[in-house]
């Protein structure tokens, strides 16, 4: 993200930013997209990771090399 969206966000900590923020963004037609066609996996739990490190571990890891 550009510096610029701070400027979108508010001092409510309750508010996400998948909402009011960058639908502004959007509104403001100032959002972009990037259609990913390779292996993607989030890292956002625990259960994430250790998905993530069991195909490191295996092999079985398809970004690497």
């Amino acid at each position: 993200m550009q510096p610029e969206v701070f400027g979108y966000l508010n001092d409510d900590e309750n508010t996400a930013l998948e909402s009011d923020p960058l639908e502004a963004v959007a509104k403001d037609g100032e959002l972009g997209a990037y259609k990913h066609t390779e292996f993607w996996q989030a890292m956002d739990t625990l259960k994430d990771k250790m998905h993530l490190t069991d195909l490191w571990m295996t092999g079985k890891a398809p970004w690497a090399m």
